[in-house]
């Protein structure tokens, strides 16, 4: 699935980066969903998820794969994103907007 992505517009930077993280780190739709710049940080020279509240309550802190913080960086580049929700929905024009996507735009 990630062999060969379409990276040209927004949208599909988007779901590139949605791909990598859900492949990349095991996260569920759940997780991904309430995703913020927050819970993405630098520990010890290596990226990773902290203090991810997962299924059940159980709070989690998941290691970010270098390929996966790449695909990351470019949609949070090409949307212009610095604060709040991680992944947000894009019109058919290339637009961002909204505070963020939904369980059902993942399915």
């Amino acid at each position: 699935m990630l062999a060969v992505p379409a990276t040209d517009s927004v949208r599909e930077k988007r779901d590139y980066a949605i791909l990598s993280i859900l492949l990349g780190c095991g996260l569920r739709r759940a997780e991904l969903t309430g995703l913020t710049l927050g819970h993405l940080q630098q520990r010890d020279e290596h990226w990773a998820i902290v203090n991810l509240y997962g299924k059940g309550g159980h709070i989690r802190t998941i290691p970010v794969p270098f390929w996966v913080k790449t695909a990351l960086d470019q949609w949070l580049i090409a949307a212009e994103i610095t604060e709040g929700a991680i992944f947000r929905r894009v019109s058919r024009t290339g637009t961002v907007w909204g505070s963020r996507i939904s369980e059902k735009l993942i399915w």
